[in-house]
């Protein structure tokens, strides 16, 4: 669904939960690292509505009323994003899945000024992002 969403295919980055938050949580609004480009947030279960606050393309704050088993998708690294609105209840269970399109996480194909002046260290390579 998400790469029919963005035109392009994805990789995996990141899954972050169930985290939980209690009575007078808040999730400032907040651009998520890069590398945690596109977003789908799923609550999972909550004893009280809290709604999910995203940026749009003007640039104004939406409110989004999510219920269990919904998904939004959102350009979390682009977007603001949060819930600055204190929670009411007593628990709330949310999920975090993170992509980035996948080019962007192949390593380069052409050698760099880095790769030629510095040794490369042995054992395994990091991503590159």
């Amino acid at each position: 669904m998400l790469e029919n969403w963005v035109g392009m295919e994805l990789e995996l980055t990141s899954i972050f939960g169930i985290r939980e938050y209690g009575i007078g949580s808040r999730l400032l609004w907040h651009k998520d690292r890069e590398h945690l480009l596109i977003s789908a947030t799923i609550p999972v279960q909550f004893d009280v509505p809290w709604n999910l606050e995203v940026e749009d393309n003007n640039g104004d704050m939406i409110d989004v009323d999510l219920k269990v088993g919904e998904m939004l998708f959102y350009e979390g690294a682009l977007r603001l994003h949060g819930r600055n609105t204190r929670f009411r209840g007593k628990s709330y269970k949310n999920m975090y899945v993170h992509f980035a399109p996948k080019y962007l996480l192949e390593p380069p194909t052409e050698v760099t000024t880095f790769d030629v002046a510095f040794d490369k260290p042995k054992g395994p390579q990091p991503t590159y992002i």
